[in-house]
């Protein structure tokens, strides 16, 4: 029990388990509110307890969510998520909703789970194309491979798996396991 009560330390808020969460997503429709929470809950905090890391990993799952099963705008995605931050930490709900006019050099892209899921949702907000988007993440450096996976999870949502580059796509490892997987979850 002392290993995971450490992830609630101060530091302890990386980013790693939002890379990993997108697809729990995919069952939003499938479970009730409640039972999305906890195996949101129980998946973060597997390796990444700290309330923040459960809280943004809980927010970009409802984003997602709302892009798959409702078709808001991305000023609408933005207020939930505003909304789901700010009922989370009042500092990191106002740091938030500075994102639609910050410039990118402005936004921090660390390794905080609060870090990634605003500049991913900054370049999710400001570019209208997956690559775009992604490239100025790739780009831009730090820790921008998480930053782009959740981007990327974003993109692909919003505008759909035939703008991702083909060229990108054809080079997923897994890439059949995991389109008979998604098949298996549709069925």
């Amino acid at each position: 029990m002392k290993a995971l009560q450490s992830y609630n330390e101060e530091g302890t808020n990386t980013n790693g388990s939002l890379m990993r969460c997108a697809p729990m997503a995919l069952i939003s429709t499938r479970v009730t509110l409640s039972e999305l929470s906890e195996s949101v809950r129980r998946q973060t905090a597997s390796t990444h307890a700290h309330p923040e890391c459960v809280q943004m990993d809980w927010v970009l799952i409802v984003l997602l969510s709302k892009i798959l099963n409702d078709s808001l705008s991305k000023d609408e995605l933005f207020e939930v998520a505003l909304e789901e931050i700010s009922s989370f930490s009042f500092e990191l709900g106002i740091s938030f909703k500075k994102l639609k006019e910050e410039k990118w050099d402005d936004v921090t892209n660390g390794g905080r789970a609060f870090e990634t899921l605003k500049s991913a949702f900054w370049a999710f907000y400001h570019y209208d194309n997956y690559r775009e988007g992604i490239i100025a993440i790739i780009n831009r450096g730090n820790d921008s491979d998480t930053t782009a996976a959740v981007a990327g999870a974003l993109f692909g949502a919003y505008y759909g798996e035939k703008t991702i580059p083909k060229e990108w796509a054809e080079k997923v490892n897994y890439k059949n396991e995991i389109e008979d997987l998604l098949k298996s979850i549709e069925e």
